[in-house]
């Protein structure tokens, strides 16, 4: 039985990239995204940019490249970029909290809204006990396109959390949770031990008036 729970955040915290830039990237280079779809997806990525905590439709809209693609056509991309890309920017200071927390025998949890092969892959990479993602609607082995709701992000993120705890017995005053974003807020919240690495501006100054822990990595 393990003593805690620690939930680690993928984009930007465990890793220093983004994995959908450079998934997107690879699909438009295999020609498996038209132009026109890679354009929109840059367009609703900065409105999120510009409001990191704006609702599910605007994420749902970026996961919209998916929707046609078989589930073997994209577990063979995100191979492939996680081969040749994402590997390789695993922050070494996250790998040390990981041991640390490994060693005072905690369950260890990739909580993300990145693809589930994708947080599969760092999963069985970094030896973790499990992982979290956002639940893709999948019909007949083929993406679908009605993907609102199903992202792991913002409220969503943090009932998922909330609802794991539950279901394995852990307490939230006692769990932990790694993550980078303003729209990690519910989630952080909702936990005992929040850490906020390299926080913007909005949520820094959240950190400082509730004395949440903040990480400064390279």
């Amino acid at each position: 039985m393990k003593e805690y729970i620690v939930f680690i955040d993928l984009d930007k915290t465990l890793l220093r990239v983004n994995s959908g830039v450079g998934l997107i990237k690879a699909a438009y280079l295999k020609k498996l995204l038209p132009a026109g779809k890679l354009l929109q997806g840059f367009f609703f990525a900065l409105l999120h940019k510009l409001n990191p905590r704006d609702d599910q439709r605007i994420i749902s809209r970026m996961a919209d490249w998916l929707a046609g693609h078989s589930e073997k056509e994209i577990a063979d991309l995100v191979m492939e970029v996680f081969n040749a890309q994402l590997a390789s920017q695993v922050r070494p200071e996250m790998i040390k909290e990981i041991d640390r927390h490994r060693k005072q025998n905690a369950r260890l949890v990739i909580l993300s809204s990145a693809l589930c092969p994708v947080c599969f892959a760092f999963t069985g990479f970094l030896h973790l006990d499990d992982f979290i993602c956002s639940d893709f609607e999948i019909v007949d082995g083929v993406y679908a396109s009605n993907n609102e709701g199903r992202i792991c992000f913002g409220e969503v993120k943090m009932h998922k959390l909330m609802d794991y705890c539950r279901n394995n017995h852990f307490s939230l005053h006692e769990a932990w949770y790694y993550a980078d974003s303003y729209s990690d807020l519910p989630a952080l919240a909702a936990v005992g031990h929040p850490v906020c690495i390299n926080p913007g501006p909005r949520l820094r100054s959240i950190c400082r008036k509730s004395g949440w822990e903040i990480r400064r990595f390279t």
